[in-house]
């Protein structure tokens, strides 16, 4: 469930008045698709201990987040990029549920965005 804290309601609208409905369809297929793969990358990278694969696919997370507003994935995946890269690895399997959690929550939030809605 997204709560108001949890998005900044008005970056779908600036991607919409920057190129209507068809902008905000791509660029959420795009961020449910392409943040599903980077979430899966971290995960992986959490069971196999490779602490340079769990910090890229945080950061490129960070990224996708801050596009569409997704404030509480941002700051989840700042908070485990940093963590990665610091080998703290004691906070890292915490760290990747909650970025799983939120990302699970931020992409049902932006594909309901979408006209006609898609899940």
């Amino acid at each position: 469930m997204v709560t108001q804290g949890d998005f900044d309601i008005g970056a779908v609208n600036r991607i919409r008045d920057l190129g209507g409905d068809v902008l905000v369809s791509r660029i959420a297929t795009v961020f449910s698709t392409y943040g599903q793969a980077r979430v899966a990358d971290a995960t992986a990278g959490d069971a196999e201990g490779d602490l340079p694969k769990v910090a890229a696919a945080a950061h490129a997370i960070r990224s996708s987040a801050a596009n569409v507003g997704a404030t509480r994935l941002l700051a989840i995946a700042t908070d485990l990029e940093h963590a990665a890269r610091a080998s703290r690895t004691d906070a890292i399997p915490d760290l990747v549920i909650g970025l799983r959690n939120a990302f699970d929550g931020a992409r049902v939030y932006v594909l309901g965005c979408i006209p006609g809605g898609v899940s």
